[in-house]
């Protein structure tokens, strides 16, 4: 098993290296398209539509690949769920997005910002909010079947849509001097992600067995399934939250153009967190199957090379930001420079925190993982009503940082007694990690 997961690891971080670049591109000509207020509107959008995915996946994710890879719910009756709560979800959604276009209540603000509330905006929340679900929805599934390899294809595809259609438009206004508006851009965002999940669709019907059954017993199959996702999704709730109180602290306080700087500095840091997100992808059905011991030292080389790329990814930062930032985004994004820095520190304790809940997750410790993220939460409110209005995007940057040093010290602490190993095997470079790697190196020049 260890062999199929180092294959499956390598082959994932080796397709994250081209996608990672690609989404870096890309968000550089989405970038320099909106500007700093047009990239504060984007950025409050998508925030939005990011929470709502979650909120409304009722932790399906985890419990679809936890159930798929132990095969106590049969791969059928889980599709069965996953089908009503596709359908119910993007009802929802459209009822909410109703609500507001009536102005009820507070559905207005929770969506929009206040200069933006044109009926486009509206129904791009609706189509982004549905391909995103379902692209999440299949991820679980391929993951639960433990099958990486085209999982890595449409990382690879989909990044490559990105380019050629973000190209068009910049090129076109860039070529014959055209100032594309807002909502132009947003039809291309629209396009794209409808590409990519029309593509992920064709996918999974020739490569997933796609058998669905509607039979499905409470008691034994769907308490179970949400049973199980309970705890990722209360953890979920605190971490997205987290993530993003700042954001909408931001835009209340400072600002959309302010919160257009402070989304270049988060977007350029985050998308390291992709690579994250890939090895918890892998790790995580691996660590299903693992026993304490094996699944302990696994961990451990995990969690080590997690400290050395991402102590590197933070010296890059800070050595390289005043240069690269002005050049690539413009002089417009000067102000994103000095919390991208700070930032990237948040970065290094958040892939540290996403790695030790995949631990818990594994081994079913969620409510570790859960009073961690609360913790950092707890940070996040108090400091950030404190910081932010009087700081701005430094501010924020600085409240992130703390939230995820506490929320990534506890769970640390936490998963230290269980995991029965001393601490200098998590930061402390091993012999056999370097052996490793030119292992791995000589396997991939030998190709």
């Amino acid at each position: 098993m260890k062999s199929t997961f180092e294959k499956d690891t390598l082959y994932t971080v080796l397709v994250k290296i081209p996608s990672a670049i690609s989404v870096l591109i890309y968000m550089v000509l989405l970038t320099r398209l909106l500007g700093p207020e047009g990239n504060g509107v984007y950025t409050f959008i998508i925030t939005n539509i990011n929470i709502a995915v979650m909120l409304l996946g009722f932790g399906s994710r985890s419990s679809t690949t936890f159930f798929t890879v132990n095969q106590q719910i049969p791969i059928a009756k889980i599709l069965g769920i996953l089908f009503f709560l596709i359908v119910g979800a993007i009802g929802i959604m459209a009822l909410f997005l109703l609500l507001t276009y009536f102005n009820v209540g507070l559905f207005q603000s929770m969506f929009l910002p206040s200069s933006y509330t044109a009926t486009f905006f509206l129904v791009f929340i609706f189509f982004v909010f549905s391909f995103q679900y379902l692209t999440k929805i299949y991820q679980s599934i391929f993951a639960g079947y433990i099958n990486f390899k085209y999982l890595n294809i449409y990382e690879l595809i989909s990044s490559a849509v990105k380019i050629i259609f973000i190209t068009i438009p910049y090129f076109y206004c860039h070529q014959f001097d055209y100032h594309c508006s807002i909502t132009t851009i947003f039809s291309w965002v629209v396009l794209i992600e409808f590409v990519n999940v029309a593509i992920f669709s064709l996918l999974l019907l020739q490569k997933i067995p796609i058998e669905i059954n509607f039979s499905i017993s409470i008691r034994e199959e769907l308490i179970p399934f949400f049973r199980y996702g309970t705890k990722q999704y209360v953890y979920s709730l605190a971490e997205y939250t987290n993530k993003r109180l700042d954001v909408w602290l931001i835009e209340f306080y400072q600002g959309t153009t302010s919160l257009g700087l402070y989304a270049l500095a988060t977007q350029s840091t985050n998308f390291m967190l992709d690579f994250t997100i890939s090895i918890r992808s892998v790790l995580f059905p691996y660590l299903t199957k693992m026993n304490r011991e094996n699944g302990g030292l696994l961990f451990c080389t995990i969690f080590r090379g997690f400290v050395m790329f991402y102590t590197l990814f933070v010296i890059g930062v800070w050595f390289s930001a005043d240069v690269i930032v002005p050049f690539v985004f413009g002089k417009a994004f000067v102000a994103s420079v000095f919390p991208m820095k700070l930032l990237s520190i948040g970065i290094l304790f958040g892939s540290l925190r996403n790695i030790l809940h995949i631990y818990n997750n594994a081994y079913n410790r969620q409510r570790h993982s859960i009073v961690g993220t609360y913790i950092g939460l707890t940070a996040t409110v108090f400091l950030g009503f404190w910081f932010i209005p009087i700081y701005g995007i430094v501010g924020a940057a600085y409240v992130s940082i703390t939230a995820y040093g506490l929320t990534a010290l506890y769970m640390l602490l936490s998963v230290l007694p269980h995991l029965k190993r001393p601490l200098y095997l998590l930061f402390v470079p091993q012999k056999t990690d370097w052996l490793w790697i030119k292992e791995q190196y000589v396997k991939f020049k030998s190709r």
